[in-house]
C-alpha cells in the first residue's frame, strides 16, 4: 500500500548556497605616512563560496579606528572585474596607489581594505569583507647631512631600520633630535 508520510520522508533535499563570499585575507602597506603623499596598499581577495563572474569594487579606507563605518573617508576603489571570474577557494592579489588627505590628523590611524564595500554580490558572509591595518600618520626621517625627508614605510613588524649618522623625527607638534647613532 502506498504510504505518502512515509514515501515523503524518504526524499532528502539538498540546498546548495549559490552565494559566493568574498573575504579580504591579507593586506600591506606603509607602517607610517605623512599627509598629501601617495601610498601604495596591496591586498589579497579569497572566495570561499560559489564561483564568481560578476565584478564588484574592492575600496581602500583611512579610519580613526580598526572597524569600516561611515566614518571613514573613501580614498580609493578598484574594480575586480580583471581578476573574474574567481573561483571557489581561488584569490587574486592587486593593489592602489592612494593619497594620505591634506586634513588627515596626525597620530594613528588605519587603512581599510573593503571587499565589495557597495554590496554588489550577495554572499554567504558579509562579515568578512574587511581587514584594517594601522599606520602612523605625520612621522618622516629627516636626513642630517642635506636635510631631504623620507618616509619610516615598510618595517618588518614596525621596528625602526638601523640608520647610519644622526636623525631627526619631525611632527608639527614635537621635533626630536638624536643624540646618538642609530645602528646595528
Amino acid at each position: 500500500s502506498f504510504d505518502p508520510l512515509f514515501q515523503a520522508s524518504q526524499f532528502v533535499l539538498d540546498v546548495v548556497s549559490s552565494a559566493g563570499d568574498i573575504e579580504v585575507t591579507d593586506s600591506g602597506g606603509p607602517f607610517a605616512a605623512t599627509v598629501g603623499n601617495t601610498v601604495t596598499v596591496t591586498w589579497e581577495v579569497t572566495n570561499h563560496g560559489a564561483d564568481l563572474s560578476s565584478a564588484w569594487n574592492d575600496q581602500v579606507y583611512l579610519s580613526a579606528d580598526d572597524q569600516w563605518d561611515a566614518g571613514d573617508t573613501l580614498l580609493g576603489s578598484l574594480s575586480s572585474a580583471s581578476h573574474l571570474p574567481l573561483m571557489t577557494d581561488t584569490s587574486y592579489t592587486t593593489s592602489l596607489d592612494v593619497t594620505i588627505p591634506a586634513e588627515t590628523a596626525h597620530g594613528d590611524g588605519y587603512l581599510l581594505v573593503v571587499g565589495d564595500g557597495e554590496d554588489l554580490v550577495a554572499e554567504a558572509d558579509e562579515t568578512n569583507n574587511f581587514l584594517a591595518r594601522e599606520i602612523k600618520i605625520g612621522v618622516r626621517w629627516v636626513s642630517p647631512t642635506d636635510g631631504s625627508f623620507f618616509e619610516p614605510t615598510n618595517w618588518e613588524g614596525g621596528a625602526v631600520p638601523p640608520l647610519n649618522g644622526y636623525a631627526i623625527i619631525e611632527d608639527p607638534t614635537v621635533t626630536v633630535t638624536l643624540d646618538q647613532e642609530l645602528g646595528d
